[in-house]
């Protein structure tokens, strides 16, 4: 495990088969209840009605367990972790460090890199990543 940027973690696993690598980006508990809070995700509450997840009364709703566990469905999971992604801003203009074909510009969102960045990645190491993964813990 490796943490990335936009408090994420990654995994490169090897797949033997295919000879690719995959490539698994998740979220930690902590992570995903922020997410949740800041995409305004709807979650049952212990009155039976739908409501925004806050963190502040996360003890509130239905199915919420001491710190979180399983209280996501996969489908949130990995909308969080999409949002998250997209939404990683580059500091300054600039290159991808190891990548200077892959231009970045100040306050301008990165996510959409992903796809460039993998196929750079694929070029240069001779690989191919064959999945890209949002991995459900």
């Amino acid at each position: 495990m490796v943490t990335g940027g936009a408090g994420l973690d990654y995994e490169v696993d090897p797949n033997v088969v295919k000879k690719c690598d995959n490539l698994h980006i998740y979220a930690s508990i902590h992570r995903l209840l922020e997410g949740a809070e800041k995409l305004k995700i709807k979650k049952r509450h212990t009155c039976g009605t739908l409501m925004e997840f806050s963190l502040e009364h996360c003890q509130g709703f239905a199915d919420f367990a001491m710190e979180g566990d399983g209280f996501f469905q996969e489908s949130e999971k990995q909308r969080i972790v999409l949002d998250a992604l997209n939404n990683i801003r580059a500091h300054e203009d600039g290159t991808v460090p190891g990548f200077p074909e892959v231009k970045i510009y100040k306050n301008r969102t990165i996510g959409k890199l992903t796809l460039i960045l993998l196929k750079t990645v694929k070029k240069i190491k001779e690989k191919k990543i064959c999945f890209l993964f949002i991995k459900i813990n």
